[in-house]
């Protein structure tokens, strides 16, 4: 099984999914970590992001490393024929549909018990509450 895309690639061979960005780097990741396969809209009319999520070995939930790889509306019915066979393939669920829920970004309250850090500086401080901020006013496209 692969998929080729401009600047990109994922093949999966012997039990691994193995991603290449041309130039940049490249990860391959056990087909038995990966918890989650799912597309989204992205980008321009028709592009669409492959979002595959894998867990450590032994954990029953959640993913400790996300692959995010954009594709150009041209390769989109390739990437969800590829996503389609590899779901089938090996047995990987696709979560429910949250295309719909904003991704936002959030600090831990002090007050947590997983709080670990010692209070930031009053700069510091500042400065993560204007990033909030314009975070919360242009958010990523």
């Amino acid at each position: 099984m692969k998929l080729d895309l401009p600047g990109a690639s994922v093949r999966v061979v012997d039990g691994t999914f193995a991603f290449v960005w041309r130039g940049s780097g490249a990860l391959d990741m056990s087909v038995d970590r990966c918890a989650s396969l799912r597309t989204r809209a992205h980008g321009h009319q028709g592009e669409v992001q492959l979002i595959l999520q894998f867990r450590l070995e032994g954990a029953e939930t959640g993913g400790v490393v996300i692959v995010r790889i954009d594709v150009p509306a041209q390769y989109a019915a390739s990437a969800e024929r590829f996503m389609t066979e590899a779901r089938v393939r090996y047995g990987i669920v696709t979560p429910e549909d949250d295309s719909n829920q904003e991704e936002t970004v959030s600090r831990i309250p002090r007050d947590d018990p997983h709080w670990i850090n010692a209070p930031a500086h009053a700069g510091s401080e500042g400065l993560y509450g204007e990033i909030f901020d314009r975070i919360a006013a242009e958010p990523a496209s």
